[in-house]
Formats: C-alpha cells, structure tokens, sequence
C-alpha cells in the first residue's frame, strides 16, 4: 500500500525475498546449506475489500508462487521481455523470524540508527521486517541509496510503513481504502510547517487588480514573450472582454473553458471571465477530443474560448458550446 501510494497505481511490483525451503524439493528442510531466494511479486490491490480479504488473496497468491520459487530472477528474465522488465525491481522486502541474540540494527522507525545486515543488498531500497513473535514486535530496517531517496524522504517512508502496519494489525475487519496513509510523523511536520496562516484575503484577484491600476497604472503587470501589460491596459482589456462575455449572456457561476497559447493574452482572459462573476476552466490543446467534449459537458459550458491557431483542433458539435476566438486586437 505503501509503494501503491508513491507510483500512485493500485498495480505494484517489489522483490520479495523468501525463506525457499517451501520448494517442492525433496530434503530441504534439512538442508544446512542456504536456501533463500528473491522472486518479484506483483499485487493488485482491491482497497475495497478488507483487510482480512485482502490478506488472504495474498496468501493464497503466494502459495501458487512456491513451485517456482527457486526458478531464479537470471532465468525469469529469460522467459519474456516483461519478464525482464518485471525483474528490474526498484525495492525488495525482507520478512524474517527474530535470530537468537538479535540485535537492533539498520535505520529503525524509532529513528535510531546503528550498522546493517543490509550491505549486500544492491536495490535501491530494501526493507526489513524482522518479527519478534514472543513481544508481538516487528522491528523495522531499510538500506537504501541516498542519490534516490533522500534520507528525509526515508524517514517518512518508515515512519508511514509502520504507521500502516500497526492498522492493519489492529484491525482486519476494515476495507484498504479506510487505512490512514498519513502517519502521526508526518501529521506532526505538516502541523509545524503550517503553524503560521496567513491572513485571509478580503478582496478577489479583479478586485485586486482594479486597486493597483487606479493607485499604480503604469507598473508593469504581465511581461510575457510576445508583450507586456501595464496594470492599466490589464485591467482595461479584461474589463472590455468582460463586457463582451456579459452582452453574450454569461452570467456568475457559469464556467467558461479556455483554450489558448502561453501569450499576455491569457491573464487578460482569465480576468474578464472571473469579472462575469464566472469561472474558467483551462483546456489543454494536446487532450483528445472525446475528453473536450466530457469537460464542455460536464461543466455545461455555452462557450468555448480559444485562439486562432487552436480552434481548428476541436469539433464541438456535439457539445453545445459555441467557439469564441478572442485575439489582443479584437477586445
């Protein structure tokens, strides 16, 4: 859940290092030699089913795994291009009991930090959960590489790991999507740095606007590749398009989407719509048509303002937004 958060995907893939004597091999058991052996593991999450549910199909998705457990990462490879891509893992879990005479060690949770076990680890992020099952504690390490994760981001991540493995311990009747991502670490870090509020504004962005152009009309106000704008010409282009959209009948809490080039004329848009008393909504030029249509519909647009070069673009006739190709010169 915790990888599924950061790629924002419910689709992940990690390593999983396991203890490999579950293979069907005859012996291993008693083996002395070392039998661990690192598999990728791909889960798609279901945050509507709960914990218990969700636990479950992990197992059971595990179980299936243990024929082809010691196949190795060098022969999984080989069998498909996604294959490879899939062994090409970014982080490895380690999941182990406690060792007799065990003793903390790596980057802990509680912030102390001593030598690792982790060295031979070449992953860019490996965890350790070591699991003391007579103290119903897990003791969590990470090794990772400081050019890719920064050691404060780190911090978070271990703090949120285990912020949500103490939910999932203590309650398995709840779905995935009601597990708390944020940890007490972090709530506690974005309460500091937003200690301060600012004060409230009391006036809108037009209203703003109007006031620096009546006491400073000549400062300069947009300074954009193909011109700049005192505060004047500004307020007075917005004001004369606001006028436009007003005799067009666009009236407060209308949306009006907008489609245009970076250029001086954008700000001048933008203002005259928020003028009406409407809101805009920004399109860009590069979305496919069926999503133009969805946001014209959606937000029950009557027009669609754009420039010269990107009203070509769009087919809205199947929308009932009419075009409206606004250029500096024509306000």
């Amino acid at each position: 859940m915790v990888i599924a958060a950061y790629v924002e995907s419910s689709d992940v893939i990690f390593g999983l290092t396991l203890t490999g004597r579950n293979a069907p091999v005859a012996g291993i058991e008693s083996m002395t030699g070392p039998t661990i052996t690192t598999v990728p593991f791909r889960h798609l999450i279901d945050h509507s089913l709960k914990v218990d549910k969700a636990l479950d199909r992990i197992q059971k998705q595990l179980s299936n795994m243990v024929p082809f457990e010691q196949a190795g990462l060098q022969n999984i490879r080989r069998t498909s291009p996604e294959a490879t891509s899939t062994c090409n893992l970014q982080s490895l879990l380690v999941i182990q009991p406690e060792m007799a005479n065990d003793v903390p060690h790596g980057v802990l949770i509680n912030g102390k930090e001593v030598k690792s076990r982790l060295a031979f680890s070449n992953y860019p992020l490996t965890m350790e959960c070591t699991i003391s099952p007579g103290e119903q504690l897990v003791d969590l390490s990470a090794q990772f590489n400081s050019h890719i994760i920064h050691p404060d981001q780190m911090t978070h991540i271990l703090h949120q790991f285990g912020h949500v493995l103490r939910q999932i311990y203590a309650n398995s009747d709840v779905p995935l999507q009601q597990i708390d991502m944020l940890s007490p670490f972090d709530l506690e870090r974005l309460t500091d740095w937003n200690n301060a509020c600012p004060v409230a504004a009391i006036h809108t962005l037009n209203q703003s606007v109007e006031t620096h152009s009546a006491v400073e009309p000549k400062r300069q106000a947009v300074d954009a590749w193909d011109g700049s704008l005192t505060f004047q010409d500004l307020d007075t282009f917005a004001s004369q398009f606001a006028n436009h959209l007003q005799q067009l009948g666009v009236h407060p809490e209308d949306v009006v989407p907008v489609c245009l080039e970076k250029s001086r004329l954008v700000p001048v848009v933008i203002l005259a719509i928020l003028k009406t008393g409407a809101a805009c909504t920004l399109v860009d030029d590069r979305l496919p048509q069926n999503r133009v249509n969805q946001m014209l519909s959606n937000s029950r647009a009557r027009y669609f303002v754009c420039s010269e070069k990107s009203h070509n673009q769009f087919d809205l006739s199947q929308t009932d937004a009419k075009k409206l190709i606004v250029t500096l010169n024509l306000i």
